[in-house]
């Protein structure tokens, strides 16, 4: 799933779907458009789809719904230092929560 807000090479991104994957696009370009590799992903049977982001109205909504049923996302908060370990966890798929990096441990 791809949340980048602008038209960029996708190349690349497609290209880490493992074959008879799902890329999906969330958001629309200002530009409106979206290079897309087709015969890339047509040798790859990558599934190629987009969605809309909802407006101002439906965020609202979604924000009062999750407040009321006491939804929150589930985070952990890391030192810089830990970055490595934490990227080293994503690719190794054993990571349960997001990682938020605490911005004032940069210094």
């Amino acid at each position: 799933m791809s949340t980048i807000p602008a038209a960029y090479d996708s190349t690349a991104y497609l290209g880490t779907v493992k074959p008879d994957g799902h890329y999906t696009q969330i958001g629309i370009p200002a530009t409106g458009t979206l290079p897309v590799p087709v015969f890339g992903l047509a040798a790859s049977r990558v599934n190629f789809n987009s969605h809309f982001v909802g407006g101002m109205k439906e965020t609202q909504d979604i924000l009062n719904f999750c407040a009321e049923h006491h939804i929150a996302p589930e985070v952990e908060v890391i030192d810089i230092k830990n970055v490595n370990e934490a990227f080293n966890k994503v690719v190794a798929k054993n990571v349960r929560y997001r990682y938020v990096i605490d911005m004032k441990t940069l210094a």
